[in-house]
């Protein structure tokens, strides 16, 4: 019995020998030091197991700035953040650690002026809204006009409206623009397209040359906040660029379902066609009255608008020069017209 409780007594003196030779190599009690076996995702429960930490689903950082987004690099360096309206493409109010060692809150959605005045950021203003001019210039205009790839924010708004389950154009194709442009309040707004990566660099140089001459489009949002419907997207004189989808009245595939077509002010600029009877019909049904192009009124584009000559110079085609029928909201990137 005795000697059982000497065997019992030298383990417990050896166990605390070996704690304070411990604290005397981390330097003493006043320190504590973290094993590397309990460092980031690890920890130690009551009982002294070592546990896995998993984070939340959509809790772990983004890298700031990314936003999710590929930059273009392949057509030539565009790059920039990306935005939807489900969300924002950069990351708010993220932590960061100051020199003190401190955790700190930092505002990445915004900048200052001078001032002091916060000024906003292009990656954290949702498609549509206003911006007033002179904020605008002090960000940085160049900030606004953006290309890049079509992130998963993006397509999770495009899926099932303009990108149809059957869509044989690939993603990696498309490119998602932001632009500014002027509406006709003369506020200035953020716009947004999907495009082929092939006139991408165009159309952003295009509708830089238009914000610059303050020249008037009333709505530049994703078709696919109209489910993708162009009937609706044109009745609300919406511009806009890629759906995939047929000519109207027929099975071809139409030069928006490639990505190289662009409709603007599509309400005041229709779509006019014969039926067999010789009757004039137009699309959107609401643009009726701007049928008669040998009248005058606001946002007619015409082959002396500016809106025009920048896109036939560009190498692209108008529709209202076809024959048979006429498109004279639409530019594309073909020398056929659309039957």
């Amino acid at each position: 019995m005795c000697r059982g409780r000497r065997v019992v007594t030298g383990y417990v003196w050896a166990g605390a020998l070996a704690v304070l030779a411990a604290l005397i190599g981390c330097g003493g009690m006043g320190r504590e030091e973290i094993p590397p076996a309990f460092g980031p995702g690890k920890s130690m429960d009551a009982g002294g197991v070592v546990i896995e930490i998993v984070n939340e689903p959509g809790k772990d950082r983004e890298e700031e700035g990314s936003g999710g987004v590929e930059p273009d690099t392949a057509d030539g360096g565009i790059g920039g953040p990306d935005m939807g309206r489900g969300g924002t493409a950069g990351t708010l109010n993220r932590e960061e650690q100051g020199n003190d060692g401190d955790w700190k809150e930092y505002d990445h959605g915004a900048t200052e002026d001078a001032g002091g005045r916060a000024l906003p950021d292009p990656a954290q203003v949702y498609p549509g809204e206003i911006l007033n001019k002179e904020e605008a210039e002090e960000t940085g205009v160049d900030g606004f006009f953006t290309c890049s790839a079509i992130s998963d924010q993006v397509f999770s708004r495009m899926y099932g409206n303009s990108y149809k389950e059957d869509c044989t154009v690939p993603r990696e194709d498309l490119r998602y623009l932001r632009i500014l442009h002027y509406d006709f309040s003369g506020n200035i707004r953020v716009g947004e397209l999907v495009c082929s990566r092939s006139v991408s660099r165009d159309l952003l140089y295009i509708f830089r040359e238009l914000y610059e001459a303050e020249y008037p489009i009333e709505k530049v949002v994703l078709i696919d906040d109209y489910g993708g419907d162009d009937d609706l997207s044109s009745q609300d004189n919406n511009t806009s660029c890629f759906n995939y989808r047929t000519v109207a009245g027929s099975g071809a595939l139409s030069l928006h379902g490639l990505g190289v077509a662009v409709d603007i002010n599509p309400l005041y600029n229709p779509y006019i066609t014969w039926n067999a009877q010789g009757e004039a019909v137009c699309a959107p049904s609401n643009g009726a009255a701007y049928m008669d192009r040998s009248m005058d009124f606001p946002y007619k584009i015409d082959e002396n608008d500016l809106c025009c000559r920048l896109f036939t110079q560009a190498g692209f085609t108008w529709g209202g020069n076809w024959e048979g029928h006429r498109d004279y909201m639409h530019f594309s990137r073909s020398s056929k017209p659309e039957t």
